[in-house]
């Protein structure tokens, strides 16, 4: 019902990926890896609220926020959701990554924390998929993920 949610997910994720190669073969530009952080962030919540959206029986009320910590603590756990460890242990560093990353001119992300959130990120929406690397299909709209897929070392 929510799938459009999956898509979002999908397309943050592709978009941390592209900003991670970008970064890499640029010298470094900075606001390419804080651009990275923030879609990896996003790519979350969406998985998050897609997850919560599906489990709420009696009408679905909107989340508006992006506190990932509260979105398990509140939501997830209340409705039995799994979310991966790690994502559960850095929720708030990835909270931060929403807003710091992108008006903060001092803010900084390791690029090694970028990449392991990314990861995980993707792990847990394959595994929520079913298997990685398939033909996806929503709406209508078939995306082949191995198309958009760019290794990050």
């Amino acid at each position: 019902m929510f799938e459009e949610y999956l898509t979002k997910s999908l397309s943050d994720l592709v978009l941390a990926r592209q900003a991670i190669c970008n970064y890499q073969s640029n010298n470094g530009l900075k606001d390419m890896k804080n651009l990275a952080s923030y879609h990896v962030q996003q790519a979350i919540e969406k998985m998050l609220k897609y997850c919560i959206y599906n489990k709420q029986t009696s009408g679905v009320k909107e989340l508006y926020i992006h506190d990932l910590d509260r979105l398990i603590k509140d939501h997830c756990v209340k409705y039995g959701i799994s979310v991966p460890k790690k994502i559960v242990k850095n929720a708030n560093e990835y909270t931060r990554w929403e807003a710091e990353s992108r008006y903060s001119l001092k803010y900084s992300v390791r690029i090694t924390s970028i990449i392991g959130a990314l990861v995980e990120a993707e792990d847990w929406f394959f595994f929520k998929q079913k298997t990685a690397y398939e033909i996806i299909e929503w709406d209508g709209v078939v995306c082949n993920w191995e198309y958009y897929y760019v290794k990050v070392t």
